[in-house]
Formats: structure tokens, sequence, C-alpha cells
């Protein structure tokens, strides 16, 4: 087998398993929505701006807190799966 074709095979593997990775973490944003929709109203309440100031507003809020949903969210759904759903304590 020619080497450009070891290369362009392994090239082919590694986008697939770059696929596979993507669509798994796709779940890691869903998070990221509640949190942007609970400051939206947060700011909407506490200011009575208009909706769209307040959008805007809690946009910028919402990049500070980005880094800190995108790494603890795994862990949240988590925590919430197994208090609606607990596992049973093996015997």
């Amino acid at each position: 087998m020619s080497e450009r074709s070891e290369l362009l095979r392994a090239g082919a593997k590694r986008t697939a398993q770059a696929a596979d990775r993507r669509s798994e973490s796709s779940e890691d944003y869903a998070l990221g929505i509640p949190v942007l929709a609970l400051l939206v109203l947060a700011v909407w309440f506490a200011t009575g701006w208009d909706i769209v100031v307040a959008l805007v507003v809690a946009d910028v809020l919402f990049l500070a807190v980005v880094p800190f949903v995108w790494r603890y969210s795994r862990v949240v759904w988590l925590h919430l799966d197994w208090l609606i759903d607990p596992v049973p304590a093996s015997r």
C-alpha cells in the first residue's frame, strides 16, 4: 500500500472520530439556553427596561458565564437526571 493512501485513510479516520465527538458534545450546549433565558428575565424584571435591551444586556452578561456553563453543564444534567430518576442501590 502506498504512503499516500495510508495518509488519506488516517485522515478520513480522524475526521470521522472528530464528527463523533462533536455529536456527543452537543447536549453540553443545551444548558446555555435556560441560563440565558433566566438572565434575560432577571434583567428585565429587575430593571424594567424594554425586552430587547434586556436581551442585549443579558447576552453580554451571559458571555461571562459561558465558560462555567460549558464546563459544568454535563455535571448539572447528571445531577438532575439522578434527582428525577434515581439509580437503585446495588445489593
